[in-house]
């Protein structure tokens, strides 16, 4: 089926769009002649069978009668164009929430722009991997690093910082980090400060006072008892199931130090069979190579 107006290409196998028949020329003579005057067809007049397809009504409604053509498309009807529906703005769902839920979800999303600026900022743990962590601290994994961390957090409301103001710019784990960088590399206080966007004052602040933490907690409390022969027994190698009851190899190492000023400290330090000055630490390792004992220098 082809639509009856003129210059239209539409037909019922093609297009989607509806098809009206002409009204009944005896039954509505007045309408069918309005059509016929519209659609101007002098040439041809429409059979019984002929339609008009849908595309030629406004809003596509065969009262309306076939108005709607290429010669006047662009000019009819301007003022009945339906305006646009207004997109109704979802509701905030600020609102549904419950006050104590929505100071959570502001707290967080504080903390995680506060997290990403500091880490735009600074040279931070909690974004570097295992290897640059070993590299810079000496520890083999990230994993250890955060054993370490977890095990000092359990003192933390009870550190008293060593210049007597608390560091709060520098995250906790990144203090520990730039002590043991300190230790492993032994950079200067200003690289570490440029690292770190903070000042001098505050690395010197930072290093000292967990230099004396580590001391006090891996050192003092860990390293000052030798474990006992049973509890050696439980993670000792196949190698030493001769030696059952050994709890301890014992080692001594020194550590090579700048000439002292003072004879008496030369003296004291100096090793002939070295041909240095060092200092002198009697070491203690269990039979599954962990450093269990170190004595005082």
């Amino acid at each position: 089926m082809h639509c009856f107006a003129p210059k239209c290409n539409h037909n019922s196998e093609s297009h989607a769009c509806q098809f009206f028949l002409f009204p009944n020329p005896e039954k509505n003579k007045e309408e069918y002649d309005r059509w016929v005057r519209l659609l101007r067809r002098a040439a041809k007049n429409p059979s019984k069978h002929s339609k008009v397809c849908s595309c030629h009504f406004r809003r596509g409604k065969k009262s309306a009668g076939p108005e709607i053509f290429k010669w006047n498309a662009d000019k009819l009807f301007p003022s009945q164009k339906t305006p646009p529906k207004k997109k109704k703005k979802p509701k905030s769902l600020v609102n549904k929430l419950p006050t104590a839920e929505l100071n959570e979800a502001k707290r967080e999303l504080n903390y995680h722009q506060e997290t990403m600026q500091y880490q735009k900022k600074r040279y931070s743990i909690s974004i570097l991997s295992s290897e640059v962590i070993r590299m810079e601290t000496g520890l083999p994994t990230k994993e250890i690093f955060t054993i370490v961390v977890d095990y000092t957090a359990k003192f933390k409301d009870s550190i008293s910082y060593y210049c007597g103001w608390k560091v709060e710019s520098i995250t906790f784990e990144d203090q520990i980090f730039i002590t043991l960088m300190k230790l492993r590399q032994n950079y200067t206080n200003l690289h570490l400060a440029q690292l770190f966007s903070c000042s001098v004052g505050t690395i010197s602040n930072i290093v000292i006072t967990f230099v004396h933490i580590l001391q006090t907690l891996l050192f003092d409390d860990l390293m000052r008892v030798i474990p006992s022969r049973n509890k050696n027994c439980l993670c000792s190698p196949s190698s030493f199931s001769e030696f059952s009851s050994c709890r301890i190899i014992i080692d001594c190492t020194d550590i090579e130090v700048a000439t002292p000023s003072l004879m008496s400290q030369q003296n004291v330090t100096y090793s002939s069979y070295r041909g240095m000055n060092s200092f002198k630490v009697l070491t203690g390792v269990a039979p599954n190579g962990v450093l269990t004992y170190i004595s005082n220098l």
